[in-house]
Order: structure tokens, then sequence, then C-alpha cells
């Protein structure tokens, strides 16, 4: 499993590994650029996004093909909000590594 906070490191492990997907977390409304982001989320093979230039996703109708050089980003919880995240951790008893609670 690939763990990764910068898109510079998504870009050089996507070519060590030639990868044509990576799977993501990130939610719509952690940021405001977030909005435009699609379940199927093409990369260039610089892993540029370009926000302005994103399709509609009709339901069940998702842009998915892929062209070229070109890596997609799937993200899964998209449509999650952060009451969502706690609300699933709690229902499934999952448990929290003590240092995301740790305060100075």
């Amino acid at each position: 499993m690939l763990w990764a906070t910068e898109d510079r490191c998504f870009e050089q492990t996507i070519d060590k590994y030639r990868y044509k997907a990576l799977l993501l977390g990130i939610r719509r409304d952690e940021h405001g650029i977030r909005a435009k982001e699609r379940y199927f989320s093409p990369r260039n093979k610089q892993f540029e996004w370009d926000y302005k230039d994103q399709p509609p996703e009709l339901w069940d109708q998702f842009k998915n093909q892929q062209h070229g050089d070109s890596t997609f980003v799937y993200i899964l919880l998209l449509h999650w909000t952060e009451l969502d995240i706690w609300m699933y951790i709690q229902e499934g008893d999952i448990l929290l590594v003590s240092l995301y609670f740790c305060k100075e």
C-alpha cells in the first residue's frame, strides 16, 4: 500500500512502478477546490489535474477511459463528510492511533 502526502511523491511512485491508477480517500468537504474533483479523476503524465476541465458525473455515468500516459485517481470517499467518517469509525468499532489525538 502506498501512503503519500505530496503530489510529487505520487508522481515518483507512479513513474517507478508504472501504476495506471491510485486509490485516494479525500473528501469534497475538506477543501473548496475539491468540489470539482470527480470519482474518476484523470491526471496527465506530470500528475497534473486540470480542475477547470472536469466532465460532469451524471448519476452512474462516469468518464473512466484512460488515454496515453494518463493516470487515474479513484476517489472512493469523495461524497463522505467528516461526520460520516466518525460514524463509520464508531459503528465499526475501529481503533485509532493515539497519536491522532495527541496535543502538545
